[in-house]
């Protein structure tokens, strides 16, 4: 699920429509404008779809209204009707809310991770979890301070109010926990959501409530969700399910007050947040070592050797045709690939994958391994695909199999002749088809007539039939598929056990279950049905492999480090009959579950038959969201506007009064942009008073004239990532005409971009490219890379202003002497013929030098940063830092003046820079402070450097 809160810098992004006298919008997230949409308008709830969707859809109403009342009930309030938009066409598993413009989106193609799903239908999973987000929401808006601010500000003041005033675990925990309640198999009953948490609570001894919630780069932070869940569900146990309606009344109704959040709880409770989390620390402290207690771990042989103590994942090892393993290794270092680990350990990269659409599993046939990732629609980003991709291990070679395509998994036939791939089509159909390795034709489809979610197919060791997981409305199975004819034979059902990962040797079917509370691998005897315990794990044990000889498990053992690849040898007298095995389920959501009362109200679902009618778009088109005054404290501006955006993202529309501090005039502005044709086109006006003073016979003297400026400009953004690069192209061009009269200002004083009364008519284009390795959480900068931008502004159309700028400025990315260092080359060039006008500079400048509107200027830069230190340091609740880097730079300009000698600037110098958090906002911030010397000039400069902020 995507975050849901407005953070203070989208705000601020938000309610700037205007900059500099022309409007800059973002690219928006949406489908072509020739898509058809419907919509069923319930009680409480706008659903609206692309046409070709309509059962879901109805399907989609029919559970928000049976869920309407129950999951509001805890927070006291009823959220107003609400918009819901369907995305069928995106492959990615995911849903959020939004106050601004006020909507959900659920994208209906579902996960195949059963650890991460369980056993709940998709749309019930989404309608249940999302809705709580808008009961939020609505509970935000009652109280009289945030109804103030959405008056004055619409709805992104709302959200910002909402923001401040609660933590974002308290969000999608509250949120888990009602999915928990409400729904068969709910992630707070699922022991792989809590594995790091337990794990580093009784390896580690837990972290403060400042790492535990802003994140770390040392260490593994289970996210927000899960801290969330645990927090929330603590609260709820020991204070009343109604503890967070008292809470958040209080919070929200005095957001701007520093820590309300935390007073707010010690009202409630009579301890502050930090006491409650410790104390919450230790129940469930209490709680897993209680679980773990007596455990007798299996004798297994780790197949992986750690380096260090980086956070790292060796997920679903293999043994390819050499005896060596094959596993996806991830982590804090690397993002997904390919390793193969000798019997000595040693480790060799084979393949760096895109971004993979992981199914929870992992196919090898034949030294084939098979894998889904994700690719874009270059145009339109939600329209994505997930398509099917294989690699060699005995050729090394890389080869595409499907184009354009939804598979969510795939598996390879032991030969390597087949594929078994699960379609989940845009009417979300769920489709079983064998494809040819060779060709990705579809050679088989099996018909699936009730449309049950199937899931994590593999082939027997003979080929001749699938092993899949099966769901049903009421039942989950694990079911052996005929591949001749299609018949099925049932292996395991239950309506709540989340067993997964099938694979089946021999006589045994072997299956991941958390069944006794904690994650491990069983066996199932085909022919008597009688079900074993392999595994013993103390955290968790996942993704069983089967050798050929069936003489050896190869699997994932859990660590506080991540995931092993490990191995036992198979001896039935080891395993533990099912019957016998000691229950450790802790059922810590279960009072929650209780006294929440709905854990059955998805069974008894209303069915009721909607009205379809189409939606009207141009209808639409004009939604205002936002309004009101905000600040721009880089340009020193007010502006006093309303925003709009249709809730399909095509158009943005901004208008209002802009107020420069400097100049001390108004201006009038306005602007949208169209993004439901290919290439995007904006529109934008800025009218009104110009000033500037100037020092004439001593005395201060403001001089004035008037300014229209308009700019009509197109622009095509494009992704073109489609392996572990991540690729994007952005062609722009556009046309500005400005007109300037009653300009007075002396001769003498010629303001740079205004030179006297009349015309300006420039024409504006732009080429930018990039070409990243994806990072992993450490890079500071992509290990390798490119990026060039190509701007071009000139004035062919006449007019009074006359001026041309070409330029330039293109990075190298390289990896340094350890893993996370990073090199930058950057090379600049800029070539202006100005005759009446200059144009504003794109490019970098030399660092340590002010601007200079050079006839001609070069300027070659290299750059090298590194970490040094990740300290994780908290100052109470006002600073916590978790990462401090260095960078040091050598810059060369050249800078040529028409007659004149060209001039040379040189610089070299340091950065020092933090990534810290604030008041325990979880924004990252990115600051630091650099030191420049020019040695021509025997000159240096200390500034301030602002890198950013993320989330």
């Amino acid at each position: 699920m995507k975050t849901t809160i407005l953070h203070l810098s989208l705000l601020l992004c938000c309610l700037v429509p205007v900059a500099n006298g022309f409007s800059q919008s973002l690219e928006l997230e949406t489908l072509p404008a020739s898509t058809k949409w419907g919509q069923i308008k319930s009680e409480n709830f706008n659903i609206i779809f692309p046409t070709g969707f309509e059962k879901e859809a109805n399907r989609t109403a029919n559970i928000l209204e049976t869920i309407h009342t129950p999951a509001s009930q805890s927070l006291g309030v009823k959220p107003r009707k609400f918009s819901v938009i369907l995305q069928n066409q995106n492959a990615i598993a995911n849903g959020f809310v939004t106050i601004g413009p006020r909507r959900s989106e659920f994208f209906t193609t579902s996960t195949q991770d059963y650890k991460f799903l369980g056993n709940t239908d998709w749309l019930e999973f989404l309608a249940v979890h999302e809705f709580r987000h808008m009961v939020q929401f609505e509970k935000a808006y009652q109280t009289p301070i945030n109804k103030l601010m959405y008056w004055a500000f619409g709805e992104y003041g709302l959200g910002f109010a909402s923001a401040i005033a609660a933590p974002n675990w308290f969000w999608e925990g509250d949120a888990v926990g009602i999915e928990t309640s409400f729904t068969k198999t709910g992630r707070g009953r699922t022991p792989n959501f809590d594995l790091q948490f337990k794990t580093n609570l009784l390896e580690k001894g837990g972290f403060n409530y400042s790492k535990q919630h802003l994140g770390s780069f040392r260490d593994f932070v289970p996210n927000h969700y899960r801290t969330g869940f645990f927090m929330t569900t603590y609260f709820k146990r020991k204070y009343g399910v109604d503890i967070w309606d008292k809470i958040i009344n209080r919070s929200f109704s005095f957001p701007y007050i520093p820590f309300v959040f935390s007073n707010a709880i010690k009202k409630e409770t009579g301890k502050n947040l930090s006491e409650n989390y410790t104390d919450m620390l230790a129940e469930m402290s209490r709680h897993y070592n209680q679980q773990i207690k007596d455990v007798d771990t299996d004798d297994f042989t780790r197949l992986n050797v750690r380096a260090n103590k980086v956070y790292t994942d060796y997920h679903y090892p293999h043994l390819n045709n050499d005896g060596n393993i094959i596993a996806l290794k991830s982590g804090f270092s690397h993002t997904d690939q390919f390793v193969e680990i000798d019997e000595s350990g040693n480790e060799v990269e084979l393949f760096v994958t895109g971004i993979m659409n992981d199914p929870g599993f992992l196919s090898i046939g034949n030294n084939k391994i098979v894998w889904t990732e994700f690719e874009f629609d270059p145009r339109w980003l939600k329209k994505t695909y997930s398509v099917i991709k294989s690699y060699d291990l005995s050729t090394r070679e890389f080869k595409r199999i499907t184009k354009k395509s939804k598979y969510v998994s795939a598996a390879v036939s032991h030969d390597g002749k087949l594929i078994a791939a699960i379609e989940n089509s845009t009417q979300n159909q769920y489709n079983i088809h064998l494809l040819d390795f060779q060709s990705g034709d579809i050679v088989k489809t099996f018909p699936n007539v009730d449309n049950n979610y199937y899931s994590m197919p593999s082939f027997s060791l003979d080929d001749k039939s699938l092993i899949l997981l099966k769901n049903t409305k009421e039942t989950k199975h694990i079911v052996l598929k005929q591949i001749d004819n299609g018949s099925e034979e049932i292996v395991l059902s239950s309506k709540l056990e989340n067993f997964g990962h099938p694979v089946l040797a021999g006589e045994y079917l072997f299956y991941n279950s958390p069944v006794n509370g904690i994650a491990n691998i069983y066996a199932c005897k085909m022919d008597s049905k009688e079900v074993y315990q392999v595994t013993h794990s103390k955290y968790g044990a996942y993704n069983p492999s089967i050798a050929k000889n069936e003489s050896l498990l190869v699997y994932n053992e859990f660590t506080k480090d991540g995931m092993d690849a490990v191995s036992i040898e198979l001896k039935t007298e080891n395993w533990t009959p099912l019957s016998q095995a000691q229950d450790r389920n802790i059922n810590f959501a279960e009072p929650m579950v209780q006294a929440e009362g709905h854990s059955h109200v998805l069974d008894n679902q209303q069915e009721e038959n909607y009205e379809i009618s189409p939606y009207n778009k141009l209808k639409h088109t004009i939604r205002p969201h936002s309004w009101g005054l905000s600040a721009i404290p880089t340009n020193n501006s007010m502006i006093l506007g309303l925003n709009s955006q249709d809730i399909l993202s095509t158009t943005t529309i901004s208008a209002g009064l802009r107020f420069d501090s400097d100049e001390g005039n108004w201006l009038k502005f306005g602007s949208i942009s169209y993004q439901g044709l290919y290439p995007i086109i904006d529109l934008s006006i800025v009218d009104g008073s110009r000033s500037s003073s100037f020092i004439v016979n001593g005395t201060s003297q403001k001089f004035n004239w008037e300014e229209t400026s308009i700019k009509a400009g197109m622009r095509v953004p494009l992704v073109l990532t489609n392996s572990k690069y991540l690729r994007k192209l952005t062609l722009s061009s556009s046309s500005t005409f400005t007109s300037v009269s009653g300009y007075d200002v002396p001769e003498d004083r010629i303001v740079i971009d205004q030179p006297g009364n009349g015309n300006l008519k420039s024409l504006e284009h732009g080429i930018r490219f990039s070409n990243m390795l994806r990072r992993s959480k450490l890079d500071l900068h992509s290990r390798f890379g490119q990026s060039l931008a190509v701007h071009y502004f000139h004035t062919p159309l006449g007019g009074d202003y006359m001026g041309s700028l070409f330029a330039t400025e293109a990075n190298l990315f390289f990896p340094g002497i350890s893993r996370h260092h990073s090199i930058r080359a950057r090379g600049s060039f800029q070539h202006e013929n100005s005759q009446n006008y200059f144009f504003d500079s794109p490019i970098t400048f030399t660092r340590g030098f002010g601007y200079f509107p050079f006839r001609q200027f070069t300027n070659y830069s290299l750059n090298y940063k590194l970490p040094l230190w990740y300290p994780d340091i908290h100052i109470g609740p006002l600073l916590n830092v978790q990462r401090i880097y260095f960078n040091g730079f050598y810059d060369k300009g050249l800078g040529s003046i028409r007659n004149q000698p060209d001039l040379n600037l040189n610089s070299y110098g340091a950065e020092l820079s933090f990534n810290f958090n604030l008041m325990r906002f979880s924004l990252l911030f990115d600051m630091g402070v650099r030191y420049s010397y020019m040695p021509d000039f025997h000159d240096s400069r200390i500034e301030l450097i602002i890198g950013g902020v993320s989330f």
